[in-house]
């Protein structure tokens, strides 16, 4: 398992610099997911989705976003829609599910929102190159 502490402290850094970087509010909206600090997580991806209009940006932001909302048992519209309806759209993501994946297949969810966020990275998944 990564430092998941650590990376956040890396990803505050490099925002001092550069606040701006949608890629460092992406990974540290993922790393906060895994952490349990999802109200961060929200507010890192919803800042990371007004800073990009690629549609492969801002579709792991929407997803990143929706995960945290899910699990603070919010409601998810219109911004699921919004993401349902980027992923209709050709595209092709860099994105990395590894860390996602790990922490998805360790956290102790309730069935009904693993499988809602399954079939969310799902959604953004089939973007991913061979």
């Amino acid at each position: 398992m990564s430092d998941r502490g650590g990376a956040i402290a890396d990803y505050d850094q490099a925002l001092k610099h550069d606040p701006e970087n949608d890629v460092a509010l992406q990974n540290r909206s993922e790393a906060r997911i895994s952490l349990g600090q999802f109200t961060e997580a929200k507010q890192d991806a919803k800042r990371a989705k007004e800073l990009t209009n690629a549609t492969d940006k801002n579709a792991t932001s929407n997803l990143l976003y929706l995960i945290a909302v899910i699990l603070l048992e919010e409601d998810t519209q219109p911004e699921e829609q919004e993401y349902r309806n980027l992923c209709e759209q050709d595209f092709t993501t860099s994105w990395s599910f590894e860390e996602l994946d790990t922490w998805l297949a360790d956290a102790d969810l309730d069935p009904d929102k693993e499988a809602r966020i399954t079939e969310l990275i799902d959604l953004l998944r089939e973007h991913k190159p061979d």
